[in-house]
């Protein structure tokens, strides 16, 4: 991985983290107060959760993401190939799942919740964006590190 590439990355996880956050503070604020130019509480969610179980599941995924900025931005961290390849993975198939459902929410499945919440379902290209970033990180600074490793 370049070393262009490398500074990229904690950037790019500071955005995914800041677009996050704002999806689980607009959320909770619209919980208890409307907000002109907010999207009211349901369009945030699908509702297939109950929201008490969905704001504890965001707070445990913003957890772990400002965890992977401080790591990644802050510390040398191992990079490891298998953790890359699994957050390759988890990170397309996850894109993948999120690409279908947004296109048969605007066609076939239009009339069901789930599948039209679009507001959801575009955060979750942002987790999906997260789990790729991560995982390519860790990918391709593993492959530099074996290729450095192995030259001396």
């Amino acid at each position: 991985m370049s070393k262009q590439l490398i500074k990229l990355v904690p950037i790019i996880i500071l955005v995914t983290i800041i677009l996050f956050a704002f999806r689980v503070i607009a959320q909770f604020i619209e919980a208890f107060v409307d907000i002109p130019g907010i999207p009211n509480f349901e369009e945030w969610h699908s509702a297939s959760v109950p929201y008490w179980r969905l704001l504890v599941t965001q707070i445990i995924i913003l957890t772990f993401m400002v965890v992977a900025y401080y790591r990644f931005h802050f510390t040398q961290i191992r990079k490891s190939k298998l953790r890359g390849e699994i957050y390759l993975i988890w990170g397309v198939v996850y894109l993948i799942a999120m690409i279908s459902r947004h296109i048969l929410g605007l066609t076939i499945y239009s009339e069901t919740v789930w599948f039209t919440s679009f507001l959801s379902i575009y955060f979750h290209y942002v987790l999906a964006a997260f789990l790729i970033t991560i995982g390519t990180a860790h990918f391709t600074g593993a492959k530099s590190q074996d290729s450095t490793s192995s030259s001396k």
